[in-house]
């Protein structure tokens, strides 16, 4: 499992586009969840972005969806401000169900973007 915390903002004070940080992982199968998200752009399926991050959040598993749809979320996001996003082996597994994603030996990779995380090594380009 690895857990990734990555500043949401560049040394130059650009800032850092979710699909920067997807492109450094490889296309896959998993199964991916957002677990919260703060940010800016066009949501999903007609919602707002406010309606969307109440979906988001209003869940313990969070928005369940494929490597291919949070790729193109991530496209329609202007900017995320801090967001934590999930992946695990298979969508039924159990964190996947339950929320328990942090403690799940099924965790792949977390993703943790923080507006607020000083900026200590080069930023994703």
């Amino acid at each position: 499992m690895s857990i990734v915390v990555i500043p949401m903002r560049k040394l130059s004070g650009g800032m850092v586009e979710l699909t920067q940080i997807l492109n450094a992982l490889p296309e896959n199968v998993w199964a991916w969840s957002i677990l919260e998200l703060g940010g800016t752009g066009t949501a999903p399926q007609g919602m707002t972005m406010q309606a969307f991050e109440d979906t988001v959040s209003s869940s313990e598993a969070g928005y369940l969806l494929s490597w291919r749809e949070l790729v193109n979320i991530a496209s329609d996001l202007e900017q995320v401000h801090d967001c934590r996003i999930a992946a695990a082996k298979c969508p039924h597994s159990s964190s996947s169900q339950n929320g328990e994603w942090d403690s799940s030996p099924e965790l792949l990779v977390m993703i943790k973007g923080c507006d607020s995380v000083p900026v200590l090594d080069p930023p994703v380009q």
